[in-house]
């Protein structure tokens, strides 16, 4: 696959999204992530999701979301 470490990220971001797909603030489609009305309130955690700077040792050296 031409690219096939792109994916695998968004395929561990996509991940990350369980539970918001869950309680309804987002949608997954085959091209698209779509944010839910709900989900705006939660915007910034679902952008967490796809941030490559938030990994490991990053992670508390930002500002936390409610």
């Amino acid at each position: 696959m031409r690219n096939a470490p792109a994916n695998r990220q968004l395929s561990d971001s996509l991940g990350k999204l369980d539970e918001h797909v869950a309680d309804g603030l987002v949608e997954i489609r085959d091209d698209a992530v779509v944010l839910m009305p709900l989900g705006h309130l939660m915007m910034r955690n679902v952008a967490m999701a796809f941030d490559a700077y938030l990994g490991g040792e990053q992670r508390g050296r930002f500002s936390r979301t409610v």
